[in-house]
């Protein structure tokens, strides 16, 4: 079911839900680096295809994921994303 998150906080602790799933962590929030996680690129990729859905936008160029440092970055390009 595809669910459009109405603001940042919304979008935020979905991404933090599934990023720590993804990651095995427990202790994650906007201010956590990407790169401290240790996520695999197969489940980055498949995060950004959650996005997708989730939020009902296109990503383009997955890999633009890797550009973030912070999850409040990925969160910041998917507002964007999301009000075009």
């Amino acid at each position: 079911m595809t669910s459009r998150a109405n603001s940042t906080q919304e979008v935020s602790n979905w991404l933090v839900k599934k990023i720590g799933e993804i990651s095995d962590t427990e202790n994650i929030d906007s201010d956590t680096k990407i790169s401290t996680l240790g996520i695999n690129s197969v489940s980055m990729v498949g995060l950004m295809a959650d996005v997708e859905d989730n939020f009902n936008i296109e990503i383009d160029d997955p890999s633009v994921v890797y550009q973030k440092m912070y999850v409040a970055d990925i969160v910041d390009f998917v507002m964007e994303s999301m009000n075009g």
